[in-house]
């Protein structure tokens, strides 16, 4: 399967989100990034990475995600400890997914991973 449009990358400002855009971009990979919204992008820029912020518990920010043509999703947007209580992690951990799913089933996404 070959990937032609874009890929975007959620929780892109993390430790794995950010060194996976650094590869993809790399690769000549058409990356896009997102994460809560920052005012330091720069880090972004530098990779030649499109930023768009968005917050999985805010389910209006995240339709945008997919315009032009989203191909491929790594989904790393997520609270990740174990001293987190479950009732802080539904918003993002089940709620976010549910969304981000329903978005790329929507769009006809080709690999959702």
């Amino acid at each position: 399967m070959e990937f032609t449009g874009i890929t975007l990358v959620t929780g892109a400002a993390g430790f794995m989100g950010s060194h996976l855009g650094e590869l993809l971009a790399g690769k000549g990979v058409r990356v896009r990034a997102t994460a809560r919204p920052r005012k330091d992008t720069s880090f972004f820029s530098r990779l030649g990475v499109e930023y768009i912020p968005a917050d999985l518990t805010k389910p209006e920010t995240l339709p945008r995600l997919f315009e032009g043509g989203v191909d491929r999703i790594f989904h790393l947007g997520a609270i990740c400890n174990f001293s987190t209580p479950y009732e802080s992690l539904y918003p993002t951990n089940v709620k976010g997914v549910e969304e981000i799913t329903g978005l790329a089933l929507k769009h006809g996404v080709k690999r959702y991973i």
